[in-house]
């Protein structure tokens, strides 16, 4: 069975430890917002008039329905339906169309076993011509950061609001 180079292989690794990072930033801020947004909103609304019950009620089950759904769906994300090599070089290749493609393959190749289309010597080579090209790209650029940096920002100043 051939293996990715070990650049290659490397430089996956640490795109989905990046990966991990900022989708852990997000879920921890979704969380924070699911329970300080209502909380913000049960003081504003106590300053006019007493909140009903309901109300109350309502707020702490959005509070906690939408921190479960979050913590939940990342937990399945990195744990239970943990990211295979050719997910993320998907991630990749919705910024990076043509690199993704070949990671694809190079992916394919590494990991068929039985796959007798060409020599050994021949897909090596193929994987390694993928692995060098690789080395200009900055897989960290496909990583949606703004969506979490937002989220934080926002769940920040609901912090400090409390």
């Amino acid at each position: 069975m051939n293996k990715l180079p070990e650049n290659l292989h490397k430089k996956m690794a640490v795109f989905e430890r990046m990966l991990l990072t900022y989708e852990s930033l997000s879920s921890v801020s979704s969380v924070l917002i699911a329970l300080t947004g209502p909380l913000i909103a049960m003081f504003i609304l106590d300053r006019f008039n007493d909140t009903h019950e309901v109300i109350r009620l309502f707020l702490l089950s959005t509070a906690v329905l939408i921190s479960g759904a979050s913590i939940l769906s990342w937990f399945i994300k990195w744990f239970i339906n943990k990211r295979t090599m050719p997910q993320l070089a998907g991630i990749i290749q919705k910024k990076y169309t043509r690199l993704g493609d070949k990671l694809q393959g190079a992916i394919e190749l590494a990991q068929e076993e039985n796959l007798h289309i060409a020599s050994e010597e021949l897909k090596k080579a193929a994987i390694m011509q993928i692995a060098e090209e690789s080395e200009q790209y900055d897989f960290s650029a496909a990583i949606e950061k703004n969506k979490p940096l937002k989220l934080f920002t926002i769940a920040l100043i609901l912090i400090l609001l409390i």
